[in-house]
């Protein structure tokens, strides 16, 4: 895997409007349960426990009870994979798990939640944003460039496994190569072979469903 490192520092006017019929903010637990299991949207119950459980916050674009797009945004190291974490300077808050509703597509809505996020974040005493994208989604680098991403550095990921042959070798098919260049230095960017382990209630409250009203 190739993973383009990106930053943003300067919100870009042109992604601060917003239609009078949408509203952009954070979206917190009880708000989030609405959508959460429901395909269309792709928050699963544990990714939503695991990220609240560690105090990341998702920011979005509302439009009525549809939730037109959202983000994730973390202030602390965080979950990549089961075995990688993602790391990065206190200064800078991450970006990841963007997505947007089918129905608003083509209409820059991910952009936009993502500047004014910028700002409020850049209001709370952080530089900007971090983030990254795979060097094959031209689509989604085109975008970011656009809004105001600079790349600052590239990770490279492969399974040793994989990468060898050795796919049946217990203890090196699974194990993970990294390499980051140079430019993740400065942002303290990196992918951690020591992975973030949630709290224990993360666990619970993502095995939990959601409380059924008593029957009458």
């Amino acid at each position: 895997m190739i993973l383009r490192c990106l930053y943003i520092d300067t919100p870009d006017p042109v992604f601060l409007s917003l239609e009078a019929n949408h509203r952009a903010d954070y979206l917190r637990a009880g708000e989030l349960e609405q959508y959460v299991e429901r395909a269309e949207y792709g928050l699963s119950r544990s990714f939503v426990a695991r990220e609240l459980a560690m105090g990341h916050e998702c920011f979005g674009i509302r439009e009525g009870d549809a939730l037109a797009t959202y983000g994730w945004y973390s202030t602390s190291p965080t979950h990549f994979t089961d075995d990688l974490a993602v790391r990065f300077g206190r200064q800078w808050v991450y970006m990841h798990s963007g997505f947007t509703h089918p129905d608003y597509r083509g209409r820059r809505l991910h952009a936009i939640a993502m500047t004014i996020a910028l700002t409020v974040y850049r209001a709370r005493g952080f530089s900007g944003l971090v983030s990254f994208v795979n060097a094959d989604n031209v689509a989604s680098l085109k975008s970011c460039s656009r809004m105001g991403y600079r790349q600052f550095g590239t990770i490279y990921t492969a399974r040793l496994g994989r990468l060898l042959g050795l796919r049946h070798v217990p203890g090196i098919r699974d194990r993970v190569f990294v390499f980051a260049t140079p430019g993740c230095r400065e942002f303290r960017f990196s992918l951690d072979r020591t992975p973030v382990v949630p709290p224990l209630s993360a666990a619970v409250a993502a095995l939990s469903p959601p409380a059924k009203s008593p029957s009458r």
